[in-house]
C-alpha cells in the first residue's frame, strides 16, 4: 500500500503517460532487485495488471 501511495503522490497532476512510465520504472526496479521485501509480490501483481491495461 505504501508503494501505491508513493506512486500516486509522485504522479499527482501528471499525464497518464507519466503515470504509466512511473509504473514501469517501479515494476522493473522491484523485479530486478534480489533483496525483495515481504509482500512485494502483491505490488508486482498490481503493477502487472495496470501495465497490461494500457
Amino acid at each position: 500500500m505504501a508503494e501505491k501511495a508513493r506512486i500516486a503522490r509522485k504522479c499527482k497532476g501528471k499525464t497518464q503517460d507519466a503515470y504509466m512510465q512511473e509504473l514501469r520504472r517501479t515494476y522493473v526496479s522491484l523485479v530486478n532487485e534480489r533483496n525483495l521485501t515481504p509482500y512485494c509480490g502483491i505490488i508486482i501483481s498490481w503493477l502487472e495488471d495496470k501495465l497490461k491495461g494500457k
